[in-house]
């Protein structure tokens, strides 16, 4: 049989091989206590023979002439430097998995976001962040149209039907013919204050007869 003890000093584990006859009278021992009076062990288990109970025993891990007993120590276990290099690389591995996912998990969302902010909507005012630097942008009419852009760029939307959005930025207000040279004189003072050609309008290319109006915004981003 054998026998742990531990040793606070060395924090280390002792292992000792006990004679089978010290324990004939007990299972091992569940409680133990330690008499400094006499050098011994006293432990308490459960009876093997006779009438059930508990019996007590005694134990000392020195012999008669007062030298400690043969024993072996249970060394903590210590990862070797090969697992530990095994550890590391298993770590990196994992974060850059993780990373690679979410790169390529997230790259339009994040593009998205980057340009979204590029135009900031005021109660009186609006912000547009461009190459050069921040146009600001005060007048109703501006910010209805921003507020229109916006809306669209929110949907993935880069362009919008002429009548849509005559009815949305001029409030459906005045005839084609007002509303067409209202639109000009907005995209050339839109496009003239960025620094840039933001607004195009192209013929459709399966009908020259339809138009629509375009949003460069690639021409905003910094």
């Amino acid at each position: 049989m054998v026998a742990f003890f531990y040793d606070t000093r060395a924090q280390v584990v002792r292992k000792y091989s006990i004679s089978e006859g010290l324990f004939t009278k007990i299972d091992p021992a569940f409680m133990a206590s330690y008499d400094r009076k006499d050098q011994r062990w006293l432990l308490l288990g459960q009876r093997k023979v006779g009438k059930p109970g508990v019996y007590l025993t005694s134990l000392r891990l020195t012999n008669e002439a007062g030298e400690d007993r043969f024993y072996e120590i249970i060394s903590p276990y210590r990862p070797s430097e090969m697992n530990l290099y095994m550890l590391g690389f298993i770590v990196w591995a994992v974060l850059i998995g993780i990373f690679l996912v979410l790169y390529f998990r997230t790259p339009r969302s994040a593009k998205k976001l980057s340009s979204m902010v590029c135009i900031h909507l005021h109660d009186s005012y609006v912000e547009v962040h461009t190459k050069s630097g921040v146009v600001r942008f005060n007048e109703d009419l501006d910010r209805k149209f921003w507020t229109f852009v916006y809306d669209l760029k929110t949907q993935g939307i880069h362009s919008s039907d002429l009548k849509e959005f005559d009815a949305q930025v001029f409030n459906g207000n005045g005839n084609d013919s007002q509303n067409s040279v209202l639109r000009k004189k907005l995209i050339a003072h839109v496009n003239a204050k960025l620094g840039v050609e933001f607004i195009q309008i192209k013929h459709s290319e399966l009908d020259n007869r339809y138009r629509k109006i375009l949003f460069m915004h690639t021409n905003l981003e910094r």
